[in-house]
């Protein structure tokens, strides 16, 4: 049993041969939809960047179900992403785990 485990660990750790974690955030907020039209129904702008709070894509409108991976990481090894949620009006959160 003690084997098994071990090598699920050493399968699935998220570091380089090196042992250093890395992130796989990308240098830029990346989106997987496209912007639509301004004034149509979503998220008017993109997210808040993280650590920085900056608003990203302050001119664009972005459909609801639209997802953004941003350029920091919530932990060593996976970017923080958000989604556009239906709110009224609609916004970008986290979603949930």
């Amino acid at each position: 049993m003690e084997w098994v485990l071990a090598l699920a660990l050493v399968g699935c750790g998220g570091s380089d041969d090196d042992g250093v974690q890395r992130c796989d955030a990308p240098d830029q907020v990346e989106y997987d939809c496209e912007p639509v039209a301004n004034g149509a129904p979503g998220c008017v702008g993109g997210p808040r960047d993280w650590p920085s709070g900056v608003a990203v894509d302050p001119d664009k409108t972005f459909p609801v179900g639209c997802r953004a991976k941003l350029t920091s990481c919530s932990t060593y090894t996976h970017a923080l992403e958000v989604s556009c949620f239906g709110n009224t009006p609609p916004n970008w959160t986290t979603p949930a785990l």
